[in-house]
């Protein structure tokens, strides 16, 4: 993925992620490594997000994906992990396909931002549980 769009994902996460935790005064280790694997889970979804607006077919989408997550399989050697990011990816990648893509730059960023900020949320949610 370029640097432009890896720089936007971090902005993105990052003003997310204080969003998240906005209304909690203190958050434990847990929490915090749930926050960070969810930022994990959800770049996939940014990048298949993007690759959606830009006009990609799926398989291409796909391919990039694929490429970037043999880079987390070299990060990380937790294989629980590895498996929770790729299922989340690929899960990701199918409900993106599902959805037109945008006309306008202006929804084309918004569909982006609200895709990631959703996948970002629903994994939280689900962890939390």
């Amino acid at each position: 993925m370029q640097f432009k769009n890896k720089l936007m994902f971090a902005v993105l996460m990052s003003g997310m992620t204080n969003m998240a935790y906005a209304d909690m005064t203190q958050t434990s280790e847990i929490d915090e490594i749930n926050a960070a694997s969810c930022m994990v889970a959800s770049q996939g979804v940014y990048m298949a997000a993007v690759e959606r607006q830009a006009g990609s077919d799926k398989k291409k989408a796909k391919k990039a994906l694929d490429k970037e997550f043999r880079n987390i399989k070299k990060s990380f050697k937790n294989k629980e992990f590895v498996n929770f990011v790729e299922t989340s990816w690929n899960n990701g990648l199918d409900i993106v396909y599902n959805m037109p893509v945008q006309t306008t730059d202006a929804d084309k960023k918004a569909f982006i931002e609200q895709t990631t900020q959703a996948a970002l949320i629903s994994c939280m949610d689900d962890l939390q549980r």
